[in-house]
């Protein structure tokens, strides 16, 4: 006799067949995760390899043997050149030298010790100059702790956010530099790929759902109007871009005159958007929390309590903000202080200070604009 299963029956049967979709799909995801994660650690490794820029001159080598040292000196400094007996990568052992203004780096080196070198090509013969010490190693390492640790707290998330984050340089170096070398606006392509960054990488770290939509357009749009701001106060406070020893640089060796203005602009958004995806994504993750906790909750009131998280989220973050930006340009910071020529007004008016306060305020205003306008998305468009 054939008998017609209960709703709640057939209801189960279907969640279980949906369930068992979902479970499909995830699985695909994370195999597919897993191969363009592991790929993107290869081809990293290759393009990273030491000795692929043999044929620029640039090499790694092993520091075999102390040679001595021998000093020089005039009426402004005193430069020490160290040489060394070195190993390079064919087991060969070559004569190089190590040439230091000052005692910064005395006794850097020592037996065993992997070195960069410079080999630099004569009519005769071939000069090696240590260029630096070798560190990918040490980077490598850490880069792998971060993501064991990453793993472990935040599973296969992590996995998708690093390859996130791959994209993120990828397109850094690739469309939005390039595209600046080639003579592209600076403000237009980084603004262009500062969306497509943001998109890619919120959708790799959070999933392919309304949520991260919702976040995504939280973003774009706090950057859109950032961005405005920034150019009105750039111009109005007469910022040229000269702001920092390596713009100087740029712009003596840039043979296409490269917009350095345009350069800050790109900056400005570069270092907003690396602060926006935490705090878009966590308050669009309260407003959903608030409203499957209480779905008959008015959207007036889930604003304000949303709000309310969200101003612990910006006390934070700012101060997050003023102390990277801060502990980057210490050095500068330092170097004006200890110099004690120009009163402090005078340093804070100047360049190379108020680029810096520039962009923490941008960005700083960028984070209390986010919170109210991503939560009110959020509200409006996060329905029961």
């Amino acid at each position: 006799m054939h008998q017609t299963l209960p709703n709640s029956s057939r209801s189960d049967s279907n969640d279980s067949h949906k369930h068992g979709d979902e479970t499909k799909i995830s699985l695909k995801a994370k195999v597919l995760g897993f191969f363009v994660f592991t790929a993107m650690v290869v081809v990293t490794g290759f393009y990273l390899s030491p000795n692929a820029d043999f044929e620029q001159g640039f090499i790694t080598a092993k520091v075999v043997q102390n040679m001595g040292e021998t000093v020089s000196n005039n009426d402004l400094f005193s430069e020490t050149t160290f040489k060394y007996k070195v190993e390079l990568s064919n087991k060969q052992l070559v004569d190089a030298e190590l040439v230091v203004v000052g005692d910064q780096l005395k006794n850097s080196f020592k037996v065993g010790d992997k070195v960069v070198i410079n080999m630099i090509e004569t009519a005769d013969s071939s000069d090696f100059q240590i260029v630096d010490k070798y560190r990918l190693n040490v980077l490598a390492l850490l880069f792998f702790i971060l993501i064991i640790a990453a793993c472990v707290f935040a599973g296969w998330n992590a996995i998708f956010s690093l390859i996130g984050l791959g994209f993120s340089v990828f397109v850094l170096i690739f469309f939005i530099v390039k595209g600046i070398l080639i003579g592209h606006n600076p403000l237009l392509i980084t603004i262009m790929g500062s969306v497509l960054i943001a998109t890619v990488s919120v959708y790799l770290g959070h999933g392919f759902n309304k949520k991260t939509t919702i976040a995504i357009a939280g973003i774009v749009s706090t950057l859109t109007f950032v961005g405005l701001l920034s150019i009105l106060f750039v111009n109005f406070g007469g910022f040229l871009g000269m702001g920092s020893e390596e713009a100087f640089f740029l712009q003596l060796d840039s043979g296409n005159g490269i917009n350095l203005k345009g350069i800050l602009l790109a900056g400005i958004i570069i270092g907003t958007l690396g602060v926006l995806d935490d705090i878009t994504t966590a308050q669009v993750a309260v407003v959903n929390e608030l409203r499957k906790a209480n779905p008959k909750i008015q959207d007036k009131d889930l604003y304000a309590s949303a709000i309310r998280v969200g101003k612990e989220h910006i006390t934070a973050l700012v101060n997050t903000l003023v102390l990277a930006y801060a502990g980057a340009s210490m050095p500068l910071f330092i170097l004006f202080v200890q110099d004690g020529i120009q009163p402090i007004w005078s340093l804070i008016n100047g360049e190379f200070i108020a680029e810096e306060i520039l962009r923490t305020l941008a960005g700083s205003i960028a984070l209390v604009l986010s919170v109210p306008l991503t939560t009110w998305l959020a509200v409006k468009l996060l329905k029961k």
